[in-house]
């Protein structure tokens, strides 16, 4: 996990009331866990949102997705809602090669349109879900879900490749060591959002699914009732500015924030406020927030984006525009050309720089020019929630997971640092004074749902976390180990900063320092996902990738050595000068059973780091991640989560 810099509201006293906003939004969450279905009477209230949908990137995806929301619905872990037979589903649209993006959506966060008649394959998983769509499938509910509903839009689309443990269920069904049992990501943004409907008109709120946005709004002053377009801004560095939207705040908003920054900590400050946007910036230079004005007098402090509404007029408008503008066939990012379309001081010069872009095509300068034309004739307003006393964090990052759940920021005299090992960014600091972010605030658990024995004689180091798994005697744990879902059996032995995930293991283990492993439920089997001190996001071209590229902490060259393959074993398809990565690389190998599966993935481990032959897996059928997560068995997944049975 990551936050933002260390700007503003990062003192103690902000970390308690965050916590204190968390426990309350809990508290509610549970008690929304117990109710009853509620009316379908669109003239009453809401307590919650009337529909949650999850974007996902193909067919393959969006049906993995209903399985297991339908699984933890039944397991009382997901609320009842006015539209309950709408309330939680997954939708997409075919995947496209043109365009490979993470989140998209009409009127969310990336549009992505083709032309009738295209058939073009993805070079990698992406999330193509159409607000179209969303609206035709809640209209099918209920007609006036579209019109006076409150709708929640998570973009989830996509195969996590920096953590390839919820590569086959999806990141937003991360499990969090929070309560009696562990949370998902989903089930945790919808405890954050759980006022968020009682505060909005009827329309959309749109969010990541692995971002988790902690906001203290005790002056209760965040409100989402306001037309057009509102935005959820957060204190952050200027280094993070440089990969974030920026907005460029009016006067009253630069007051405020400033305002705040001095009254901070005596707390004496409301924690959020409500500004007019001049402009947005899109990834910005630090000169060009320089020359923008975005930086607040007299501070290296900018306020950047994360999640953000708009009422259903506006999402008509937008709709509109797609049945103007029906043989779209470029991306258009919901960041990069609606915000920054929209604000008092926008401009359309932004249409023709395509730096952030990630398939430029012929008309997509002229399709940004039209849609900037749209929303200024309509004179939709963007306005920017600036949250002083709140931080979003990241759930996607390995290490594992950002040392357990723990984020280290120095509250002073802060500097940013690359780990070019496991492609993390850590906070580091000349002094010594650091706090804990995120397990504070949320109160996250070091052991959960497991049975872990005699613990008289074992001990577990505080960077250690633990959830629904089974440990036997005299089991060594080094620091900054993550065991989710496992069986590990007496006198084993752990290596620091590993993940292992859905790993049931019969007789002793050494697990080396850097391991990331994970059993994954194929239709013939099941499969051991193997990754150490590498990411499958690194990519190289095919004739270099046995320099440039490591699997197991040894170079791609030593381990087709090693295992008797070839460039041509891993990727028969590429050509020679092709991009490649270790997504689509031939590496693994299914087995009958799980507990087969992880005993030879850990062979292959120990072989490679030991400069040891394993010619036996070059001789067997192996699969990609790209392929294992098409022919997943969630079901089977499911199961192998659940190690008690329950």
């Amino acid at each position: 996990m990551s936050s933002r810099d260390d700007v503003g509201c990062t003192d103690l006293q902000v970390s308690e009331l965050l916590t204190a906003a968390m426990q309350e939004n809990m508290a509610a969450y549970q008690s929304l866990l117990a109710q009853k279905a509620h009316s379908r009477d669109f003239s009453q209230k809401s307590s919650f949102f009337d529909a949650v949908i999850l974007t996902a990137c193909d067919e393959c995806q969006a049906e993995t997705y209903k399985e297991i929301l339908n699984e933890r619905k039944e397991r009382g872990r997901l609320p009842n809602t006015r539209c309950a037979s709408a309330y939680f589903n997954a939708l997409s649209v075919p995947r496209l090669e043109m365009v490979a993006q993470r989140y998209t959506s009409l009127a969310a966060s990336r549009v992505n349109l083709v032309r009738s008649g295209m058939n073009l394959e993805a070079k990698e998983t992406s999330t193509f879900f159409t607000r179209k769509n969303m609206f035709l499938f809640c209209d099918a509910q209920h007609a006036n879900c579209t019109s006076q509903g409150k709708i929640l839009l998570v973009h989830a689309g996509g195969f996590s490749k920096r953590l390839p443990n919820v590569s086959a269920i999806g990141k937003v069904f991360t499990a969090l060591p929070i309560g009696d049992t562990p949370m998902t990501a989903l089930e945790l943004k919808l405890a954050s959002y759980v006022h968020v409907a009682q505060k909005m008109l009827p329309g959309v709120f749109v969010c990541a699914a692995d971002a988790i946005e902690l906001i203290d709004d005790s002056s209760r002053t965040l409100t989402f009732d306001r037309n057009g377009f509102i935005a959820l801004a957060h204190p952050s560095s200027l280094a993070v500015g440089t990969s974030h939207g920026v907005f460029v705040l009016d006067e009253s908003g630069k007051k405020f924030a400033v305002s705040a920054q001095t009254k901070i900590e005596q707390s004496s400050c409301d924690s959020c406020y409500i500004s007019k946007c001049n402009k947005f910036l899109h990834k910005p230079s630090i000169q060009e927030m320089q020359i923008e004005e975005a930086i607040l007098p007299e501070t290296d402090t900018v306020y950047t984006d994360s999640a953000f509404f708009f009422d259903m007029q506006t999402a008509n408008y937008l709709l509109e525009f797609l049945d103007e503008n029906s043989n779209l066939s470029c991306e258009i990012d919901a960041y990069g050309d609606f915000l920054q379309a929209l604000g008092t001081n926008s401009t359309s010069n932004y249409c023709r720089n395509t730096e952030n872009v990630i398939a430029v095509v012929d008309d997509l300068i002229s399709v940004r020019q039209r849609l900037y034309d749209f929303l200024n004739d309509r004179k939709i307003p963007l306005h920017v929630a600036i949250c002083t006393k709140g931080l979003p964090f990241h759930i996607s990052i390995t290490d594992p997971y950002c040392f357990n759940f723990r984020i280290e920021v120095s509250l002073a005299f802060h500097k940013r640092i690359f780990d070019p090992i496991l492609h993390v960014d850590v906070q580091v600091s000349p002094k010594t004074h650091f706090r804990d972010y995120f397990r504070n605030e949320l109160r996250l658990e070091q052991c959960i749902a497991s049975v872990v024995h005699d613990t008289s004689s074992m001990e577990i180091p505080d960077n250690v976390c633990i959830m629904t798994s089974r440990l036997d005697e005299n089991v060594t744990i080094q620091p900054h180990v993550i065991i989710e879902a496992s069986i590990i059996p007496a006198a084993s032995r752990i290596g620091r900063r590993t993940l292992l995930s859905c790993c049931q293991f019969e007789s002793v283990v050494r697990i080396p320092e850097k391991t990331l492993m994970h059993t994954m439920a194929v239709i013939s089997g099941a499969l051991e996902n193997v990754g150490i001190d590498e990411t499958f996001k690194d990519k190289a071209k095919r004739n270099l990738a046995g320099e440039q590229l490591s699997f197991c902490g040894v170079t791609l060259h030593t381990v087709m050595k090693l295992l008797g393959l070839t460039l041509d074993d891993l990727w028969p398809n590429s050509l020679t000068t092709e991009v490649v990565d270790l997504w689509n690389a031939k590496l693994f190998r299914t087995a009958p059973s799980a507990q087969q599966s992880a005993h030879d993935a850990l062979e292959t481990i120990h072989s490679l780091k030991n400069n040891g032959n394993d010619k036996e897996l070059g001789q067997l059928t192996r699969f990609s991640m790209a392929q294992l997560v098409v022919i997943k068995d969630t079901k089977g997944c499911l199961r192998l989560f659940d190690v008690f049975g329950e």
